[in-house]
């Protein structure tokens, strides 16, 4: 029991970090209360607004327990609305933030750090664009995926690809990496980046590209020593 008390008790001290998106002086169901049975219903299997409703109706008391509650449940055009108003991305840094807190990872787990461009997130006039632009103005993000788990860890929306850099170092910070193992393709391949994950007590594979003519060449000559050493070896033998 104590345990359950202490998950929800961090889930309600990051609710707050999802922006309002409604004006204030028309709040009649706080933006916490809604997130806080919305997640409360889906966890309990709730797949619809009306099952949303339902559960808060019967759970009311439950409910107000953690939360105020004065003007009851929200209709279920209501928690559509508003739910459909709310920042996805912010929403989603939130629900992934309070998950990993409450995640120890076993030695030897893969996390894979990457980014994506989400073409679709942009207007329509911007995709016309697109092919003048690159497609910046679509929304790019960075996250930290666990493949085991299937579960994004941890996720950061930048302005456009080349601030990964500046994004990467946040993700590694939100997670426990002690004893896992960390892969990021060659835009993380810099000397803060794995210093930070050495410092957690975690292994790291990342690539190197030819825009780093020094550091690519010496993994080429230190693959080619050990392989002649191993060749060496097995010809001794």
């Amino acid at each position: 029991m104590a345990e359950i008390v202490n998950l929800l008790g961090g889930l309600l001290d990051h609710l707050n970090e999802v922006p309002e998106p409604r004006q204030s002086g028309k709040i009649a169901y706080p933006l916490d209360e809604i997130l806080f049975l919305t997640i409360s219903a889906v966890v309990s299997t709730c797949s619809e607004w009306d099952d949303i409703v339902d559960f808060g109706e019967d759970k009311l008391e439950w409910l107000r327990l953690y939360r105020p509650y004065l003007n009851g449940i929200p209709s279920h055009d209501t928690l559509n609305r508003v739910m459909s108003l709310i920042d996805p991305i912010a929403f989603e840094q939130m629900f992934v933030t309070w998950v990993n807190r409450n995640i120890k990872l076993p030695e030897g787990t893969l996390i894979s750090i990457d980014g994506k461009k989400l073409r679709s997130s942009a207007s329509k006039l911007e995709q016309h664009t697109a092919h003048i632009d690159g497609g910046k103005s679509a929304v790019h993000l960075v996250e930290a995926w666990c493949s085991d788990l299937s579960l994004c860890l941890s996720i950061r929306q930048v302005a456009e690809k080349t601030n990964e850099i500046k994004a990467i170092p946040l993700i590694l910070k939100d997670l426990d990496l002690e004893g896992c193992v960390v892969s990021i393709d060659a835009i993380g391949c810099q000397k803060e980046i794995v210093k930070t994950i050495v410092t957690c007590d975690a292994n790291y594979v990342i690539g190197v590209k030819d825009n780093q003519p020094t550091l690519a060449s010496g993994v080429e000559d230190a693959f080619k020593s050990y392989a002649e050493h191993c060749a060496g070896d097995q010809f001794s033998k």
